[in-house]
């Protein structure tokens, strides 16, 4: 069967984790641009979002370490979006470090949810090449429209 013929005929469960997974990475997008991400973290978080769209389970450990270095490093900076007011991790201590817990855990999240519709499409006889492309591609873009997201309706005035 054609991969295209694979694509069009996916069970709805499997659609619907990956219009999930879609979602919570677009929602990642638009993270990365409402904190002002760098180049460094955006490439890093690409790559690393490849190498578990090519390993799945396997890249658990350097997915989550990796996120757990970004918040790290936005808790070192006091990083926080100018969208939800730029003076808070100096006002509110505790909002702001309930807050980035909650997006690591979301995060968190996000990666298992990923490896579990990894494993649900090969499952279903999508060969690991065009899984892992179809995966990338999707989040890639997904990714890419919550930027635009953050930039066409949230940019602070």
């Amino acid at each position: 069967m054609q991969f295209s013929t694979q694509l069009l005929n996916l069970p709805l469960p499997a659609c619907l984790c990956l219009i999930l997974i879609a979602v919570g990475y677009g929602t990642v997008g638009w993270l990365l641009a409402a904190f002002q991400a760098s180049v460094l973290i955006v490439l890093g978080t690409l790559g690393i979002i490849l190498r578990l769209t090519q390993v799945g389970k396997d890249a658990i450990v350097l997915t989550n370490g990796w996120t757990v270095s970004v918040f790290a490093i936005a808790a070192v900076r006091k990083s926080w979006t100018p969208v939800w007011g730029q003076d808070i991790p100096y006002t509110n201590a505790r909002l702001w470090a309930g807050v980035l817990i909650l997006l690591w855990l979301w995060c968190t999240l996000l990666l298992f949810g990923s490896t579990l519709c990894q494993t649900a499409l090969k499952t279903l006889g999508i060969p690991p090449r065009q899984t892992t492309l179809l995966l990338y591609l999707l989040f890639l873009l997904a990714i890419g429209l919550g930027s635009i997201t953050y930039h066409l309706f949230s940019t602070p005035a």
